[in-house]
């Protein structure tokens, strides 16, 4: 998640609902699935806080997060 609150997949940039398919589908394949999410530290709190809710949602066992320094990512 770069400081403006946008996700990213392998270099391409997804929506939530993007990455609700893909989660779904991976946890589907893989149901010990370790998410993890990269965070750049100026993305909006609340960008982070949908994110993680949304792996709680969908189930998922292993969920981290990591927080780089602002506009490292």
């Amino acid at each position: 998640m770069d400081n403006n609150g946008k996700l990213f997949y392998e270099a391409y940039e997804i929506n939530i609902a993007g990455a609700e398919r893909i989660i779904r589908t991976a946890v589907a394949r893989h149901p010990n699935l370790a998410l993890l999410l990269l965070i750049d530290g100026g993305a909006p709190w609340q960008q982070v806080v949908s994110f993680v809710e949304l792996a709680q949602m969908l189930q998922v066992d292993s969920f981290s997060f990591n927080k780089k320094p602002k506009g490292e990512l």
